[in-house]
Order: structure tokens, then C-alpha cells, then sequence
């Protein structure tokens, strides 16, 4: 089978995901292009808006194992972005995002990461109630926000009740007449 071009419809959509991604994850082109080692003109045919090209499948398996790029995303839009661990429960779902953000966004060698990963998921003990975890530091860096989320939103409801009309006092609701 020769080699084919994907339709230009389906070309530009993997290339936006690319985009997106590359913006997402390095801030520009320019910085992937250094931090991934892609040439230049390579570069400028994936990020092109009209008749882009497509990865070749070598670039799609590096991008694939070096940044956890997800390749169903990529190539057929379906989510999330990067690649993430199947669960079994919540705070294995929980560790699996973490994780993949984190391959997706630290361009450290998978060895490096690897070691780090499995230092932090070693100190995880639920017993512990999950202090200097990973769902405890989360829950720890969460916290402030989601106070002042709740802060805010009882302000607003304050500020509701300032802004209401006043019912006007119609006096005492008239007496039903009792039959004799």
C-alpha cells in the first residue's frame, strides 16, 4: 500500500490538536521545535493553517512516548490530550492524571521521571490519610481556592439579599368566615 495523504479535512484537525498542544505544553513552536529537535521546515508544514502535513508515524511514536502525547486525541480528536493509566479506583484515576500531566509537561528522560514517579507513589499511604502525597498535597494546594470560592459565594448572596425589594406589609391576611 502507498503511502497517503489523510483528506485535508481530517490534515488540518490533526494539525489544531497539534497546535494546540504544542502552545499548551511549550508555549510556541519555536520552543518545541529546540526542546523536540524537529527541523525547522518540518516544523512550519505541521503548524501551516492551510494544506498542513501530517506527522509521519516515527514523529507520532516519539511524541507518543516522549511528551504522552494520546494519538487517539491527536489523530482522531477523541480526549483527553495525553495519555493516562487505566484505574481501578478514584485515587488510582486520580494518580494516573497526575502522572500523564506530568510525563506531558516535564521534559525530563523517562528514566529520570521514572525514578521521581515511583518515590512519590511509594510515599503514598492512605493509613497516613494521604499527608505529603499526592492527593494530599492537591487536596493541600485546592483548599485555599475552594475557600475562597465559598467566600465568594456566600458575598453574592449577601449582596442578593441587599437587593431585594422589601415586601410590602398588606397587613393581617383576612379571617375566613366560619359557618354557624
Amino acid at each position: 500500500m502507498s503511502r497517503k495523504r489523510p483528506p485535508n479535512k481530517d490534515a488540518e484537525a490533526i494539525c489544531r490538536r497539534l497546535n494546540h498542544f504544542v502552545h499548551q505544553r511549550y508555549g510556541s513552536w519555536a520552543a518545541f521545535e529546540g526542546q523536540f529537535g524537529v527541523a525547522r521546515t518540518t516544523r512550519i508544514a505541521w503548524s501551516r493553517r492551510k494544506n498542513p502535513a501530517v506527522p509521519e508515524v516515527a514523529h507520532l511514536l516519539r511524541l507518543a512516548r516522549e511528551t504522552n502525547l494520546n494519538l487517539n486525541w491527536l489523530l482522531l480528536g477523541e480526549p483527553p490530550d495525553v495519555r493516562v493509566a487505566i484505574a481501578h479506583n478514584p485515587v488510582e484515576q486520580f494518580y494516573a492524571v497526575i502522572e500523564a500531566e506530568l510525563r506531558a509537561s516535564e521534559h525530563v528522560s523517562p528514566q529520570d521521571f521514572h525514578v521521581a514517579w515511583e518515590q512519590i507513589t511509594a510515599h503514598s499511604d492512605i493509613a497516613n490519610q494521604h499527608k505529603d502525597t499526592v492527593v494530599g498535597l492537591a487536596v493541600g494546594g485546592v483548599r485555599p481556592v475552594f475557600h475562597q470560592m465559598i467566600q465568594w459565594v456566600r458575598q453574592q448572596d449577601a449582596f442578593a439579599k441587599l437587593w431585594q425589594e422589601p415586601k410590602k406589609d398588606a397587613g393581617p391576611a383576612p379571617q375566613k368566615r366560619q359557618p354557624r
